[in-house]
């Protein structure tokens, strides 16, 4: 990667080269956006060209999950041509209603920036004194509510950095754990409480107080020094001590970072200089086990004097675990255990692309279990759930290695299976019906299946076909999807 990188040398120049890692095939192609010094930014561009991600093993999927840890949005800004381009995006925001850098700054910024931080946020991003203030630093950095996909807000911290070129800035976003700042300030506040017994301090002595007990933020705050004043729960169960074993020490009196210059750089820029450290790399040695984590350390200020430092880290196996759970709640039926509406949404249009490559033809097979009622009435929301998770157990055995089952409604299925032909896909609906048919018992209660299948299939029906059998609901959200 390093000899792709340098073979770039002139602003605006681009190349690109084909790599494989493992049984991955990788394009990456790059720009040089600017250069001061020894000092480059570049734009970098990484497209799978073996696009199954269930041929992932873990070391691959932990190095997507670190690649993808830094930030959220990375936008190359020229503010002379008042032009905007995204150089990375892992949100919901198209470029489009970002806008350009003259209207994100007159005001656009309001859509995706919490209300109370507005004011603050024009003084930061403010073009008068902007150019100014960069000069001087080199970089601007401020933490923000700001807006995510579903509409809630977290705390995300906002760069501004200046490239060589006059008037070329990178504007990017990074998360940050510390999602409350209210809670946020109680803690610090907490930290140098009086002892007037006030409510205002009893409330932040709860706070920090299950904070630290009970949050699984390996939280720690330090003084000037770099010496331990305390740590979470969280923090002493993940190295095994106790908080005797830590207070007044510092990291090399620990013993457990692989390499202490780097975290010591860091946190003395953070506590002299008030320098924010971000999602810093590194490791650390628990019970004798070399661990991969990601520091995150903010200036602690007391009467507008850093006294300190208050950060966390997150271990980056752990990460890989929760980021391989999530696809699997975002997209599955919990009663079911099938995929969810957006999880077989998500399959078709797999199949669709497959179709439009290969013109592999596919059926969807519409799959409504009419007596759902009966059960329900007759012995209760349990016995009903459990026969709901027996009938779509027998459908994804019949189904196997050769389709995918949804459950798009309370009582109703979605399979999808390449196949040949009408009768090859009817001959499967039928095999369904007979597999369901033969459940006849859930928990000692007997029952009696009612169902209806419909094969439907792409090559005849076309998505428009297949849409318009779905019902209003769920026509009204493919239509968007797959308008023909």
């Amino acid at each position: 990667m390093r000899d792709l990188l340098f073979s770039v040398n002139e602003e605006g120049d681009s190349n690109e080269q084909e790599y494989n890692y493992g049984h991955i095939y990788l394009r990456m192609r790059v720009q040089l956006l600017g250069k001061t010094g020894w000092r480059r930014v570049y734009s970098c561009r990484i497209q799978m060209l073996n696009r199954e991600i269930g041929e992932w093993d873990a070391s691959e999927h932990s190095m997507s999950v670190i690649l993808n840890s830094f930030y959220r949005v990375a936008m190359f800004w020229n503010l002379e041509k008042d032009y905007n381009h995204m150089l990375i995006n892992r949100t919901s925001v198209p470029l489009g209603s970002v806008g350009k850098p003259s209207a994100w700054t007159a005001g656009r910024y309001r859509k995706y920036v919490h209300p109370e931080d507005w004011d603050r946020y024009a003084v930061w991003i403010d073009r008068k004194s902007l150019s100014e203030r960069l000069q001087q630093s080199g970089y601007l950095q401020d933490l923000f509510r700001t807006k995510n996909a579903d509409g809630s807000y977290s705390w995300s911290i906002h760069f501004l950095f200046a490239l060589a070129e006059k008037n070329h800035l990178i504007y990017a976003t990074a998360e940050t754990r510390m999602d409350n700042r209210k809670i946020t300030e109680a803690i610090i506040e907490s930290l140098h409480l009086a002892t007037d017994g006030s409510e205002k301090n009893a409330l932040a002595r709860d706070i920090w107080e299950s904070v630290l007990s009970f949050s699984p933020i390996k939280l720690f705050w330090k003084d000037s020094e770099r010496r331990f004043l305390g740590a979470s729960r969280a923090f002493l169960d993940y190295y095994g001590i106790q908080r005797r074993d830590l207070i007044g020490k510092t990291d090399e009196d620990m013993g457990w970072h692989v390499n202490d210059h780097g975290f010591q750089e860091a946190e003395e820029n953070c506590i002299h200089r008030g320098r924010l450290v971000i999602n810093m790399p590194g490791h650390c040695i628990v019970n004798g086990i070399e661990h991969a984590i990601m520091a995150t350390k903010v200036p602690l200020y007391r009467q507008g004097e850093i006294q300190g430092l208050i950060g966390y880290f997150t271990d980056l196996q752990e990460e890989a675990e929760r980021q391989q759970l999530f696809p699997r709640l975002l997209y599955s039926d919990i009663d079911s255990g099938a995929l969810n509406l957006i999880g077989i949404m998500d399959r078709l249009s797999r199949y669709y692309e497959t179709y439009a490559r290969n013109k592999q033809n596919f059926t969807m097979m519409d799959i409504e279990i009419l007596s759902l009622e009966n059960t329900l009435q007759s012995y209760g929301v349990e016995i009903e759930r459990k026969l709901v998770r027996a009938i779509s157990d027998r459908i994804r055995r019949i189904l196997g290695i050769h389709g995918v089952l949804g459950r798009v409604e309370r009582k109703r299925f979605l399979a999808l299976m390449q196949v040949q032909s009408r009768a090859e896909a009817e001959e499967v609906g039928r095999t369904i019906q007979q597999g369901v048919y033969a459940i006849q018992e859930i928990d000692g209660y007997p029952v009696t299946v009612q169902m209806k299948v419909q094969c439907l299939l792409f090559s005849d029906d076309g998505m428009k076909g297949l849409i318009k059998n779905l019902g209003i609901g769920l026509e009204t959200l493919l239509e968007t999807r797959y308008a023909e």
